[in-house]
């Protein structure tokens, strides 16, 4: 049908065009650290900021999901705002510890270790998960959902390419190196250093080339150091994705929609929650699920009532209610089904009432019991003969 040409056509169109977006960054990188052939801004390590706004911009109005459509938004904001446009017209310095110190650039230094950036990432991420950097705040992502979301079918997925996530903890545990060398006055610190951004620069835009083979997400999957770090602190602090099993019907569609290549729906079944360091937190998994099985678990659920918890207050309140209501109810009934009764005292009762009172009265006023009996006894002798 026409219709499905015109689809296809489209589709290859944005990918051929996505591709020369991923080469355009590549070429601007490569002249600004390499051949130098021009010093304007437009060749340079900022070609993928530019291509990132782009793509950003389209993905935005194309982009059906509420939620991946303001993450998108927000992430394109960022790396326009912070990467971009705040180094390029302002050049602000940023506190820093070691080697850094009076050289880290606010909006370039979140990667770079012990500066201010790197620290209050490290803060968020502990509190929200990584997805506080690397799903709304880094332009490594930023490439991958814009130009790279057009080949998000291509993402590898089996065990083994799971299994290849391990990788990434050799560049990593050249980062962490770099956590010492930054602090101490090492001779050769500015070395290191160039050595650990260059080797990390050379890859990671290696990698735009392969993206179509791989999948967009080859970089954050099997090489990124940054996501790794990101990742550590994931597990060591509040975020999950927790699950509701029984609501799960193994369709399988969390798993296919995670770029990571995550087995989403073994870790539901077997574990009941995903908490693994690779979630980068992009959400697809929890917005595409049928049953709203997934949902999102930081540190704002540690200070909230879980819904088990208010449900179940609920009930116990209504509950309390009730048996309160039938306790004044069946009381009430009782009072009024119960009916007056008088008892009427026998005479003996009376005549002892009587000689009590008598005595008590004698003994206030100081008078003898028998006399004062007899006396009173004529006076209503008397009484009953006037009244007649």
């Amino acid at each position: 049908m026409p219709g499905q040409k015109t689809y296809k056509f489209n589709g290859l169109t944005i990918k051929v065009l996505s591709y020369l977006g991923l080469v355009y960054a590549v070429i601007g990188w490569l002249n600004e650290v390499l051949f130098q052939w021009t010093s304007s801004p437009l060749l340079s390590h900022y070609s993928e900021y530019i291509a990132i706004g782009i793509f950003g911009i389209y993905r935005v109005a194309v982009e059906k999901n509420p939620y991946t459509k303001k993450r998108i938004a927000v992430l394109t904001a960022m790396v326009l705002g912070f990467w971009a446009l705040l180094p390029y017209l302002f050049s602000l310095t940023e506190p820093a510890l070691g080697y850094y110190s009076g050289k880290a650039i606010w909006g370039r230094s979140l990667h770079v270790p012990m500066t201010l950036t790197f620290f209050v990432s490290i803060l968020l991420v502990l509190l929200f998960g990584r997805r506080a950097v690397c799903s709304w705040n880094c332009p490594c992502v930023g490439t991958r959902d814009t130009m790279g979301a057009a080949f998000r079918k291509k993402t590898i997925k089996s065990e083994k390419a799971w299994k290849f996530r391990h990788l990434k903890w050799m560049l990593t545990s050249f980062y962490f190196a770099l956590f010492v060398v930054v602090l101490l006055p090492f001779p050769k610190a500015k070395l290191l250093v160039d050595l650990f951004f260059g080797v990390v620069g050379v890859i990671y835009f290696a990698s735009f080339l392969f993206i179509p083979l791989t999948g967009n997400r080859n970089w954050c999957r099997w090489l990124c150091p940054y996501g790794q770090t990101f990742g550590v602190l994931n597990k060591a602090g509040f975020y999950k994705i927790k699950a509701d099993k029984e609501k799960c019907i193994s369709c399988g569609k969390c798993t296919k929609e995670c770029d990571m290549g995550i087995p989403v729906q073994h870790l539901v079944e077997t574990k009941g929650e995903v908490n693994v360091s690779d979630c980068v937190g992009c959400g697809r998994c929890i917005t595409n699920c049928p049953k709203e099985v997934l949902s999102f678990s930081d540190v704002r659920n540690f200070f909230k009532r879980t819904p088990s918890s208010v449900e179940y207050g609920r009930l116990k309140d209504v509950d309390l209610q009730g048996k309160e209501f039938n306790l004044i109810t069946s009381s009430t009934q009782k009072i009024e089904n119960r009916k007056p009764s008088v008892i009427e005292p026998s005479k003996d009762d009376l005549r002892n009432s009587s000689l009590e009172a008598n005595q008590n009265t004698c003994e206030l006023l100081d008078l003898n019991p028998e006399e004062n009996m007899k006396q009173g006894e004529k006076e209503h002798v008397e009484s009953q003969i006037f009244s007649q």
